[in-house]
């Protein structure tokens, strides 16, 4: 008995310990939870092997943060991550670079920076690698050089043209069935050409099917019985929420779905309730008027600050408004006074539709008349508007609209939810994903997708399905759950799995055939033109064996990208520019087809030894592309990431 009643006052305890963490499970976080059984390895990411944690991660994130509040200014979440990510990248990869060779942020040029005003504290390293890709390209700038006999080649090759007679055989002309390829020439295209199939990021290919979630039938008639009663409350003068639609035409009558009748009708008129975009609503013509489709305007902005008060502004605007009145100029009182970028041209803003500008200004505009002078306040200041011009006023209506929106019920959502539910637990292989798609006629989309995206397709907010394709348990083939969006439901499966480095050969197999079927019958064609020329057939006779025309192309110069009517031919415009005069070239293999070319005239470019200009143009285009605000320095970045052995983990934590 001693025995079995300890067994059973430890059974108790068991069980109320196994409860006890049950419930404790239940409450917490499950993100937390995941952090507690992956805390071996809380990495952001790996650098050439040097662990990077997330904590670092944090705490200039937190800097970030911060430096921007006290700029006053708000960042995206993801911009962010990624100006973050990429100082960390400074930090790890381009700091000892720039230190190897001498350059340096110090404190006094942080404080330069600033004018020497009290700068913001411990923030000198966010902005440390944008400064050193400054000077960095500064360096680079003045270490360039053109030599003379460069741009003695330059000017030559662009200025230097041909034009030609060619006859091609074009690869279309054969039919790709016609062409026999085995598994060893596409292995051996590959082989040849692996730098062709290198991807410099990693993605997964995936193919999905989406459930829309399309309000019922039920729906439907629920929203009708909603804006029923609103019409009838609104008849008996009851309050109904509602939204006035100012300068409607005629034409947005129509397109809302109201009776043509409807725009020549009087003011009070209702209209009965009507179906357009999802929505019932009813609409009242409140009122008509005849207003311009577009203004001219002129105006001076007088703006507040920290000095200057609202009510000073307002001050300073009635006394120019007496001095145009007594017939001081509009336009040069704006040049001495507007505070914006119309200034230099006399405030003058162009001519611009209704709803373009601010409500209180846009009102002034299309409302007064040509030559009006009027005061209106708005949040950019208080303005002086001149109305310079109107376009003809047409008849324009402003209507008061009651809508109901045709919303999806719970059960409506829940009946989706069962069809996605059962395609994905009936179609857990990718075999039976694809044979389901056509058995059920679905649409089958596809997409690639980054570690870091947060959309599939057209769809936001796709952060938990991606974490999925990329966690480490997801294999080709698989296929994921149900993935509830706002108005849909997807699911998805891993088509190809796309790591950084050489793309392995069975994934891109199909892409290569087209390329190896058209060297395939480059061979067969430049075979035969090869008898032809040894045969001494001129470029005619050619042309009449295979039923084909010479064609022209005039002014190709070796420094041209493309031909006239042909395209992108680099080995024609190559063989063109040494081509003697009336001499049959030896067949050439193009992209569109085989060809001989015979060069039918040159045009040199004129004599000069002075190659001073094109030195000089040269050297600005190189500035213009380092300084250039999109590409500085950021292909030095680019080079050492592709160098760099980079493990990027990012996708774990966002």
């Amino acid at each position: 008995m001693a025995v079995l009643q300890k067994i059973r006052n430890r059974a108790g305890i068991a069980v109320i310990i196994f409860v006890g963490v049950a419930l404790f499970l239940f409450v917490i976080d499950h993100e937390t939870i995941a952090r507690w059984f992956n805390k071996s390895d809380r990495s952001l990411a790996k650098i050439n092997g040097k662990k990077i944690e997330f904590t670092e991660y944090d705490a200039v994130a937190n800097e970030f943060h911060n430096f921007f509040a006290l700029q006053g200014q708000r960042i995206e979440q993801e911009d962010l991550r990624e100006l973050v990510w990429n100082n960390i990248l400074h930090k790890h990869l381009m700091s000892s670079y720039f230190k190897e060779i001498g350059l340096a942020f110090s404190d006094e040029e942080y404080y330069e920076v600033y004018n020497g005003e009290s700068a913001p504290a411990n923030y000198k390293q966010l902005i440390e690698p944008e400064i050193l890709k400054l000077k960095y390209s500064s360096m680079l700038a003045k270490g360039f050089y053109q030599p003379s006999k460069f741009a003695e080649l330059e000017y030559f090759e662009e200025n230097n043209s041909s034009d030609i007679e060619y006859v091609m055989l074009a690869y279309k002309n054969i039919d790709d069935a016609d062409i026999k390829i085995s598994e060893s020439d596409l292995q051996s295209y590959y082989d040849k050409h692996q730098n062709m199939f290198m991807n410099d990021k990693r993605y997964r290919e995936v193919d999905y099917v989406v459930f829309y979630i399309t309000p019922s039938t039920t729906d439907s008639l629920q929203a009708f019985e909603k804006i029923q009663t609103k019409y009838d409350r609104y008849i008996s003068g009851g309050l109904v929420p509602s939204i006035k639609e100012e300068n409607l035409s005629e034409i947005d009558l129509l397109q809302m779905g109201l009776p043509e009748n409807f725009f020549n009708e009087e003011t009070g008129t209702l209209s009965d309730v009507i179906l357009n975009n999802e929505a019932y609503f009813f609409s009242e013509l409140s009122e008509i008027n005849f207003i311009p489709d577009s203004v001219r305007a002129s105006h001076i902005l007088i703006r507040p600050n920290e000095n200057f008060s609202w009510e000073e502004c307002h001050e300073k605007a009635d006394s120019l408004l007496i001095l145009i009145n007594e017939g001081a100029d509009f336009g040069l009182m704006a040049m001495n006074n507007s505070e914006d970028g119309s200034a230099e041209k006399g405030g003058d803003l162009d001519w611009f539709t209704f709803g373009m500008m601010v409500p209180e200004f846009n009102d002034a505009c299309f409302y007064g008349k040509i030559d009006d002078i009027v005061k209106v306040e708005t949040d950019f200041g208080v303005h002086l508007i001149k109305i310079t011009d109107q376009t003809k006023a047409m008849k324009k209506l402003t209507l008061t609209s009651v809508y109901e929106e045709i919303k999806f019920s719970e059960p409506t959502v829940n009946y989706y939810f069962a069809n996605a539910s059962n395609f994905a637990t009936e179609n857990t292989t990718g075999s039976k994903f694809d044979e389901a798609v056509r058995k059920e006629k679905l649409v089958n989309y596809t997409a690639e997708l980054g570690d870091l995206d947060d959309k599939i397709g057209q769809t936001e907010g796709a952060r938990e399905l991606v974490r999925w394709v990329y966690d480490d348990k997801t294999k080709e083939g698989d296929v994921s759950v149900v993935y509830n969006f706002t108005d849909r439901f997807i699911v998805a499966k891993v088509k190809a799995i796309y790591e950084k480095g050489v793309i392995p050969f069975d994934l891109v197999k199909e892409k290569i055939e087209p390329e190896v079927i058209k060297n395939k019958k480059a061979e067969k064609l430049l075979a035969d033109l090869e008898k032809d020329v040894a045969k001494k057939m001129d470029i005619n006779d050619i042309a009449e064996k295979y039923g084909i025309e010479t064609a022209a192309a005039n002014n190709i110069s070796f420094a041209a990208r493309y031909i006239p009517s042909l395209g992108f031919e680099p080995n024609i415009i190559a063989a063109a520019s040494v081509l003697d005069m009336d001499v049959l070239s030896k067949p050439i293999k193009g992209n569109n087809g085989v060809f001989v070319i015979k060069v039918v005239n040159k045009t040199q470019a004129p004599s000069k030894t002075d190659f001073t200009d094109e030195q000089n143009q040269a050297m600005i285009e190189f500035m213009s592309k380092l300084y250039n605000q999109n590409t500085q320095v950021d292909f030095m970045l680019e080079a050492l990431i592709k160098k760099a052995k980079i493990e990027d983990y990012r996708y774990r934590y966002f």
